[in-house]
């Protein structure tokens, strides 16, 4: 699936040190092109089906959440915030375990993103 192939490339980009000015811009655009889209296709990926493919991408999805600058973050968080108001709780039942499991982290830019996500999705 093409959501697969843009995770495992943000978690490449993700893994490589020091990535100069042309490659956080790559990172960037792909952390935009994910959130476009989830916001696209999860909702037919759920109508058609395609329960096993949602299961493996929800965590990937939601650890890149914590591996790229604040500006990275924010849009890759958005995703996972729709993909969470479409599945918890009834198909990602472990996402508050999960998120919480990330604020234990002292950074506090995890924590920030993990209260936007739990305030989105307890209302």
């Amino acid at each position: 699936s093409y959501l697969m192939v843009l995770c495992d490339y943000l978690a490449n980009l993700a893994s490589t040190p020091n990535l100069d000015k042309a490659m956080k811009k790559y990172a960037l655009f792909g952390c935009i092109e994910l959130k476009n889209s989830v916001q696209s296709v999860w909702a037919e990926h759920t109508r058609m089906g395609i329960e096993q493919l949602q299961i493996q991408l929800r965590p990937k999805i939601f650890q890149l959440m914590f591996v790229f600058d604040e500006q990275c973050s924010q849009f890759v968080c958005d995703a996972v915030d729709i993909i969470a108001k479409l599945d918890f709780p009834e198909r990602w039942d472990t996402l508050m375990t999960d998120t919480v499991n990330m604020m234990r982290d002292d950074n506090h830019r995890y924590n920030y993103l993990c209260w936007k996500l739990i305030e989105a999705n307890t209302k």
